[in-house]
């Protein structure tokens, strides 16, 4: 491994001078803690951002992602005030002399029948938190929203909110701030996702039943997050209920879904499992005509967890997710002894062990061994051809998070963290008769780690820093025979380079800093800002803008440059009437580094060293963000608009100018309301609009005759090669904007809440793109030898109407 003796000792000067200031700032008078837990009364969850302030000393902390908290207080007699929103608020006298542990029990309250609460995040904490750019969702949220075939989809509401932009209906993959889908960071029980899509990206992977917490950070990156430029999606899923079984599922047109959990040692241990599948392929084949009956799609995922509770200091998760999309297609038509067959399945797995452990009343801990897989295949039959190909990528990691909570003004998060990549491109076999042929790409092995430390610092009541770095590092290691360009034409030789296992190709490293501030201006209003240095060693070789099945991704190396970048943003932040209303607005800026595009033609597909095609360049990001959210009453939800601009700088393309990327949206409008008609009824309202998409057109076809092919025995015809003309300018048009408007009805049948046993059911009617609008995905040429070229529009979705049942149990 290649070795800089120069960087490492700035680094450690940093990380001295860092900890004796964190040091300095929580030096004060003797303190006692006051830590434990937040819980929900009837489960035992833990409750993420769970707020715990003393009243007398006007000062207070929020729960971690494990319900944890710690508060360092001078020895007294405190009211203690515990609250989350949607639970009834805990105010409790303690005699505080000496540290003690207290778990604190909180009752959810029920929502009256004239009103409804969409978020249960701190009521002020729009304002007050130094998180900016950060959104989080509550899981219940999303059955109230309307959904493409009343299939609950995590993806498709974050692309509700300012900064994220859908990649279009087909495809799950989502656009943040100007970066492409490859530059997000999705996170399932700390387990990365690579690819977060079923039906070929019209729903994603996540089983809103399984899920505890959604929050997605579009800048201001904490240094605990890395490897990606634009975003952090991270789904942190239920524990399961500690103290009853329980369970709830859906029944819907296309799919259904089942989820159960319960105690497995009463208030010591539980578990959760979650699975559902479509199961329209075994409705519609007795409707299917002979020759399309027997062709299958269908997919199916599970998630599964198991928490133990194994003393008052350690706790161990293990948490797991397992899904596959499946496709076969015989053709009937064919009168062939062997019809031509084709076969594919894709999907992803994941495992996380965690132990959490508290060192003291101050230090909590998390230790997670991690790992996540992603393989895509397809196979069949022509004739006598049989085939078969297959790609994959595959982690191994190791992490471990420390919090710190050194005072009530300085809480001190470090840890690092390894994984060990394996990259298989592509491998194909063909086998006629007696003859087989194999074409195998060479595996791609890689090792990145990374360390972090950040604090953040209350400075006084009106001003809260939060400063931080992270070093990264990225060795592309053997075995592997590695292509040699030419030094003066930089064309690829027939030279090889040959490293053995472990050995370092190619190494890579940063210091990734990370700074983010707040400063109060009233009760209601506060400044923020932030700025954050990023580098993604991952890259995606895709053929579409959004997220497919067959996508590829690649690690750097020699010819693949580590992308980068720069992020600066401040925001205002204001909450109304006292706190029903929430608004923001963001301005961000944001340079990128070492953007790749490929050579136009190039083929990624079974073609060794393809990243010795890939071009790179820069990029340039920048906007404004405008957010408006309303909490409570009858009317709930929020409208979200984005004015922004994105371009590519990739020499060749567009002769080395710069050109505006598929996922450049200059407006992009998102409203979403929910009204409470009455106790039992609900109705809920989507409405998107956004800049087509921009792309370019072909502007003619060259036809040339190159031979003859037989038509039958007796004839010849002529053999055309169709040739393709573009302009110079480079996605120089775009399509009709995108515009789509939904509708859902929730009814909740009488009586059905007043048993004891089952809690009740309800009825969704849900109708995506009410006004049946033509939104196109992508264009396309279709070739008439009499009628010539006309270029054609792939349109996905019509109006869809559909009707799920949520039942609980």
């Amino acid at each position: 491994m290649t070795f800089n003796p120069i960087s490492f000792p700035i680094a450690k000067v940093g990380i001295v001078s860092f900890f004796l200031f964190s040091s300095f700032v929580a030096l004060g008078q003797k303190k006692v803690a006051l830590s434990g837990y937040v819980k929900d009364a009837a489960t035992g969850e833990d409750l993420i951002g769970a707020n715990v302030y003393i009243d007398e000393l006007k000062t207070g902390v929020a729960t971690n992602v494990y319900g944890f908290y710690s508060l360092s207080i001078p020895p007294g007699t405190y009211t203690v005030v515990v609250s989350y929103l949607g639970y009834q608020e805990i105010r409790e006298s303690l005699q505080l002399d000496m540290g003690i542990t207290r778990v604190f029990d909180l009752q959810a309250i029920e929502i009256k029948a004239d009103e409804v609460v969409i978020t249960a995040e701190r009521e002020d904490k729009n304002v007050k938190s130094n998180e900016m750019s950060k959104v989080e969702i509550q899981p219940e949220q999303l059955k109230e929203i309307p959904v493409l075939f009343g299939e609950t989809d995590i993806i498709k509401t974050i692309q509700l909110l300012p900064g994220i932009q859908s990649t279009g209906d087909g495809s799950s993959g989502f656009y943040v701030r100007g970066g492409g889908p490859d530059q997000n960071l999705i996170l399932l029980d700390e387990a990365v996702v690579y690819n977060a899509s079923h039906l070929f990206g019209f729903f994603s992977v996540f089983n809103a039943d399984a899920v505890k917490n959604i929050s997605v950070l579009k800048g201001g990156m904490p240094s605990e997050y890395g490897g990606r430029l634009s975003s952090v999606l991270n789904i942190t899923l239920n524990d399961g209920n500690a103290k009853e079984f329980h369970g709830k599922g859906g029944l819907g047109i296309i799919s259904s879904r089942l989820y159960l959990e319960g105690p497995l040692i009463k208030e010591k241990s539980s578990f959760m499992l979650a699975a559902r599948r479509t199961y329209a392929d075994v409705l519609v084949q007795p409707f299917l005509n002979d020759q399309v009956k027997g062709n299958r799609y269908y997919f199916y995922d599970a998630n599964a967890k198991v928490n133990i509770t194994l003393n008052p200091r350690n706790r161990l998760y293990l948490s797991g997710y397992f899904g596959r999309d499946v496709f076969s297609f015989k053709d009937n038509t064919s009168q062939s002894l062997s019809p031509p067959t084709f076969t594919s399945d894709w999907g992803n797995s994941t495992m996380t062990l965690r132990w959490n452990h508290l060192f003291s009343d101050k230090v909590f801990s998390n230790t997670s061994l991690i790992y996540n897989d992603y393989n895509f295949s397809f196979g069949g039959s022509f004739n006598q051809l049989n085939f078969k190909f297959q790609s994959s990528i595959r982690d191994y990691g190791f992490k471990t998070d420390l919090d710190y909570f050194a005072s009530n003004k300085v809480k001190l998060k470090f840890g690092g963290q390894a994984t060990h990549h394996t990259f298989n491109p592509g491998a194909a076999s063909f086998a006629i008769s007696e003859q087989e042929l194999e074409l195998t790409n060479q595996n791609r092995l890689a090792v990145e780690l990374a360390a972090y430390a950040s604090m953040n610092y209350d400075v006084n009541d009106l001003l809260s820093v939060n400063l931080g770095f992270r070093y990264s590092s990225f060795d592309a290691i053997g075995p592997y025979k590695q292509g040699v360009n030419d030094l003066i034409t930089g064309l690829p030789t027939l030279d090889t380079l040959k490293f053995g296992a472990w050995e370092s190709m190619q190494w890579y490293h940063a210091l990734e800093p990370r700074f983010s501030f707040r400063w109060i201006l009233a009760e209601n209003s506060s400044i923020k800002g932030s700025f954050t240095k990023n580098v993604q060693y991952l890259h995606l070789a895709s053929i579409s803008g959004g997220t497919l099945p067959t996508d590829l991704w690649l690690p750097s190396s020699r010819f693949i440059r580590p992308q980068v970048s720069y992020q600066a943003a401040l925001g205002y932040f204001q909450n109304l009437s006292d706190n029903r209303y929430e608004t923001s607005v963001e301005v961000y800026y944001k340079p990128l580094l070492h953007q790749i595009d490929f050579m136009p033609g190039a083929n990624i597909f079974l073609a060794d060293e393809i990243d010795r095609n890939v071009l790179s360049g820069s990029g340039l990001a920048y906007g404004a963000e405008f957010f408006l959210k309303k909490n409570e009453g009858k009317l709930t939800g929020w409208i979200g608009y984005t004015l922004s601009r994105t371009t590519r700088t990739i020499p060749p393309l567009n002769n080395g100018n710069f050109y505006f990327p598929r996922y450049d949206r200059r407006h992009d409008v998102s409203v979403l309301a929910t009204y409470r008609l009455a106790a039992r009824w609900k109705v809920s309202a989507v409405f998107v609009y956004a800049t087509g998409i921009a792309y370019t057109p072909s502007v003619g076809r060259m036809f040339g005759n190159i031979g003859l092919e037989p038509a039958n025995m007796q004839e010849l015809m002529p053999l055309f090669d169709i040739i393709t003309i573009y302009p110079d300018e480079y996605n120089g048009q775009r399509l009709r904007p995108y515009q789509r408007v939904d509708f859902s009805l929730i009814y909740k049948p009488k009586g059905k809440e007043t048993r004891k046993r089952w809690g009740g059911g309800e009825w969704n009617l849900s109708v995506f793109n009410a006004t049946n609008r033509k939104n196109p995905y992508f264009v396309y040429d279709e070739t008439d030898l009499e009628a010539g070229i006309n270029q054609r529009k792939m349109v996905y979705f019509p109006i869809i109407p559909s009707i799920t049942y949520n039942f609980k149990f």
